[in-house]
């Protein structure tokens, strides 16, 4: 009676996260392992959980999107005009030389260890439940397709080799052999944990990062006005900070823009003087709000590009962002006041 929950768990998880999908995907494996025992006129709870997943999808339809927010996570992984680096697969970013810290290396181990595993279980006439198996491999081909999924595999994939490793390893070691192989793997685990804290935390604990909010706190104060053009990375920040009283010109949300614009409009300003003259007449831009840490080969160029123009003035940098103020009557004041020296940058090789 308790996995009656489910459906009420699956309505609020609809209206929360996209992630949603995996609570469908879990519930459509367990309806399988129980059908194949019913197949093979086993006891199985078929029947009480096909109308418990039922009524899943019926509470899920209550959003503000209806059904279509159900079909919406197979329709986000689109081709946008533009790259985002959790959306990619690992031979993708191992050719850019992207794989330094993402423990990739691990997540080939941990997946050629689950694939043989199960499949020496398979093969040993042991059955492994469809309800491990089909969540752990679609999720292992989704983190090799794109790296934002590595933490849900990793959840599905502890839990599979857990049973694998129990059928296949634990009846032939003795309790004191096993209770010492547990315990070093718990110290091995503690140690790596303990190294890899002491590295993040100074980012751990509540709230935004120590200064995060100086730019923000910069605009507010010194009532700086748009438009602003700002690039893809610092989007969210903006809105977060600055909404409603100024607008962006692109957030991180790119199922939100078209193609058209990230490949026509976005990303060709920043390439080319000519084309950013034209947005910049269209839009008559007031302000440019930028990450530095933005490291697109667009971004940079862009970035170089206004450092050496005379029409912009660059007013505040700090770890994170750089703005700069058109040289107008608007911004004169603020300007004189705040303007930094061009000879306080620099291009460092490394970017």
């Amino acid at each position: 009676k308790y996995l009656w929950a489910i459906p009420l768990s699956m309505l609020a998880w609809v209206n929360l996260h996209i992630g949603f999908i995996f609570g469908f995907l879990i519930l459509g494996s367990f309806c399988l392992g129980e059908l194949i025992k019913w197949y093979r006129h086993e006891a199985n709870d078929f029947k009480n959980l096909s109308i418990i997943s039922l009524a899943s999808v019926a509470l899920g339809v209550i959003n503000p999107f209806g059904y279509k927010m159900l079909i919406y996570p197979f329709l986000i992984f689109r081709d946008y005009g533009y790259r985002i680096v959790e959306n990619q697969s690992i031979p993708f970013l191992e050719n850019l030389n992207m794989g330094r810290g993402e423990y990739f290396l691990l997540f080939k181990i941990v997946a050629v260890v689950t694939i043989i595993s199960t499949a020496f279980l398979i093969y040993k006439r042991n059955r492994v439940p469809v309800s491990l198996v089909i969540p752990t491999l679609a999720t292992l081909i989704m983190a090799y397709l794109g790296i934002r999924h590595f933490p849900i595999f990793a959840l599905f994939a502890l839990v599979l080799l857990s049973y694998n490793l129990y059928h296949l390893v634990i009846p032939k070691l003795s309790f004191d052999i096993t209770a010492t192989i547990s315990a070093i793997a718990i110290v091995c685990v503690f140690s790596v944990g303990i190294s890899d804290l002491a590295l993040i935390r100074p980012i751990l604990g509540w709230g935004l990062m120590p200064g995060v909010l100086s730019a923000a706190n910069f605009v507010e104060t010194n009532q700086l006005k748009g438009p602003i053009f700002n690039n893809y990375d610092i989007g969210g920040y903006l809105i977060y900070t600055l909404a409603p009283e100024e607008k962006v010109f692109v957030d991180n949300r790119p199922e939100a823009y078209s193609r058209k614009f990230f490949e026509e409009v976005y990303i060709p300003a920043q390439e080319d003087e000519t084309t950013w003259q034209k947005l910049d007449n269209q839009y008559q831009f007031n302000s440019i709000i930028f990450s530095h840490r933005d490291y697109t080969p667009w971004s940079q160029k862009f970035l170089i590009a206004r450092l050496g123009d005379p029409n912009w003035a660059p007013v505040f940098a700090d770890n994170y962002i750089i703005i700069f103020l058109k040289r107008n009557s608007i911004n004169v004041e603020n300007i004189n006041q705040f303007e930094i020296p061009r000879n306080q940058f620099g291009i460092s090789s490394n970017q």
